[in-house]
């Protein structure tokens, strides 16, 4: 079924009637006129209307009629301000998705009305385009209604409820406020995607389309976002490739990471830069995406770029550490020795006064302390001088 947000024109607010659980619509906050709107150009965020199935030559038929989000005004490609705008072609060219991918969106997602786009309407070669630089995917697949809010995390934590742990923007508006709760459920969308959809509300942020009910706890009052669609954002393909080498007269082989936005991208760097790499893996998804460990202890001394050594549990927990430090765009490399780090030498250590700095010179040399004691240890041997 074809999906649309229907027209925002209220919202409600935390000082409203205690009559009902519902908190009901209310006029939107004071100071923006219509006219004043006219004249000051928000677009951000645009949903499909319709598309367009006029008979005519391209570039003045096709595509489809986009609305911004919450707003009755639109300003098109030619500066104009209409209730709907056309755009014949939809860029989707800088957020890094496969070709394929591109147009499952473009003639399925948005075109369906189930998506959302962040961007501008401008002129491309006379075409009137949509230039997207975000692109949102609704997770229920049924019919948004309500106001559109980009909702995150607000970073309070409270002992008691109502807390107002989320903020959430007006898409659109300059408005924005705290509330005391997120109710993804409501929209009935698959419990994985609502448990996606709570991961990525507690990072950074997802868009709600909904309505607010009153909630009550301990402290009171507050307020609850109850979605009826909710989105999260469409991010391109990618890929981590990793391999180890095992360079000649190295203690440890050396690891590598990289992310890519497409597998054969990846091979062709494995196939490129290390002809003789050791377990080439293309793995899809981000280099930072968890990855199971088994739960045994058989420490490693690691090394992570520049970073000092550090012991890890076991080598899948440093090549994991590994992974998280390539992140979901860049690269990393690292070596680990067996066994745990150990400490730091301190040959400046004014209380030690050393004839050789490893276990192995110290095989090879004789001495002998005429005050202190001797000792030795995996930075060396020499003598303990007496405390003054």
């Amino acid at each position: 079924m074809s999906k649309r947000i229907l027209p925002f024109f209220a919202f409600a607010l935390f000082a409203c009637s205690a009559a009902t659980e519902d908190v009901g619509p209310l006029p939107e906050p004071d100071g923006e006129s219509l006219a004043e709107e006219l004249h000051k150009d928000v677009s951000t965020y645009y949903v499909v209307t319709r598309q367009d199935f006029r008979k005519c030559m391209h570039p003045m038929c096709g595509g489809y009629f986009v609305k911004r989000v919450n707003r009755l005004f639109t300003r098109c490609a030619d500066g104009a301000w209409r209730s709907e705008c056309h755009a014949v072609d939809v860029d989707l060219s800088g957020l890094g998705l496969s070709e394929q991918a591109a147009s499952d969106f473009t003639s399925g997602t948005f075109g369906a009305g189930q998506g959302l786009i962040r961007g501008e309407l401008e002129l491309v070669n006379g075409a009137h385009t949509l230039v997207a630089s975000e692109a949102w995917v609704g997770q229920s697949h049924s019919e948004a209604y309500g106001g559109v809010w980009k909702v995150k995390s607000s970073g309070i934590v409270c002992i008691t409820s109502p807390c107002p742990s989320y903020n959430e923007a007006l898409l659109n508006h300059g408005y924005s406020r705290n509330i005391h709760g997120v109710d993804l459920d409501a929209s009935g969308a698959d419990p994985k995607a609502v448990m996606a959809g709570h991961q990525e509300l507690a990072e950074d942020g997802i868009l709600v389309a909904g309505w607010h009910w009153k909630t009550w706890g301990m402290a009171g009052s507050g307020i609850e976002l109850r979605a009826s669609e909710f989105y999260t954002r469409l991010t391109g393909a990618s890929y981590c490739a990793t391999t180890y080498v095992n360079a000649p007269n190295a203690i440890s082989p050396t690891f590598y990471a990289k992310n890519f936005s497409s597998e054969k991208d990846a091979w062709a760097w494995l196939g490129q830069s290390f002809p003789h790499g050791d377990d080439r893996q293309v793995i899809e998804g981000p280099c930072n995406q968890p990855r199971a460990c088994i739960q045994v202890y058989k420490p490693v001394c690691g090394v992570i770029k520049d970073s000092p050594e550090k012991t890890y549990s076991n080598s899948c927990a440093f090549e994991s550490g590994l992974r998280a430090d390539a992140g979901s765009e860049g690269e990393s490399k690292g070596f680990y020795n067996p066994g745990e780090c150990k400490p730091a030498c301190n040959y400046q250590d004014p209380s030690r006064k050393y004839v050789a700095t490893s276990p192995q010179q110290c095989q090879l040399v004789k001495f002998f302390c005429e005050s202190g004691t001797a000792f030795f240890d995996e930075c060396g041997c020499g003598c303990l001088l007496p405390s003054q």
